[in-house]
């Protein structure tokens, strides 16, 4: 199994998952995705439905993260790499804009 497919699948398990990755210049960089829950969809007053909205965003330092050699320029085309592999495990339509 390929690492982006380990880390869709804990994802999937964990419904958040955190990674680390290579950015511009090489610099080690991270990011956490994370599965809303009913709350977050609330705040944006769209219908709860499980699995369709998920933040990409910074890691925290303390959290522990799934170590890889990708490269990406930014957290949120890293993010989207595994929303987009994700989407295509499951047969689901990806928009990634």
């Amino acid at each position: 199994m390929d690492q982006i497919s380990q880390i869709v699948e804990i994802l999937a398990r964990e419904k958040v998952v955190s990674f680390s990755f290579l950015g511009p210049g090489e610099e080690v960089q991270s990011v956490t995705i994370r599965e809303c829950e009913e709350h977050d969809f609330d705040e944006y007053g769209e219908k709860y439905a499980p699995g369709s909205m998920f933040e990409v965003g910074p890691t925290h330092p303390s959290k522990p993260r799934f170590s890889t050699q990708f490269q990406f320029p930014d957290i949120q085309v890293a993010g989207n790499a595994v929303l987009k592999r994700r989407a295509e495990a499951l047969g689901e339509p990806w928009q990634d804009a």
